[in-house]
């Protein structure tokens, strides 16, 4: 192979490969998988957010249905108490 002025050879190339230098198909390779990437993480943070928002509602609610069963404890004992004992005769 003969190379002439200018580094070229004889079938005009300058001796810079494919290898070298990115296509636009491999720029566009690259800028959708960085793109893909961001994507990823925001919707793992997304997903993290609906999760701990999940997690503070279980307990919240968690703690109502304690509040709730305890009033309906004490609802249910006093219900069993004899209703038709007026005043007068439970202070006798």
């Amino acid at each position: 192979m003969t190379t002439t002025k200018g580094g070229d050879d004889e079938n005009g190339d300058d001796g810079d490969d494919c290898a070298c230098k990115p296509d636009a198909a491999e720029l566009k390779r690259a800028a959708r998988m960085k793109r893909n990437r961001e994507s990823a993480a925001t919707s793992r943070d997304r997903k993290r957010r609906y999760i701990f928002d999940l997690e503070q509602q279980v307990y919240a609610l968690t703690a109502t249905v304690k509040t709730l069963r305890e009033e309906n404890s004490l609802l249910s004992l006093l219900n069993l108490q004899p209703a038709d004992v007026s005043i007068d005769t439970y202070f006798l």
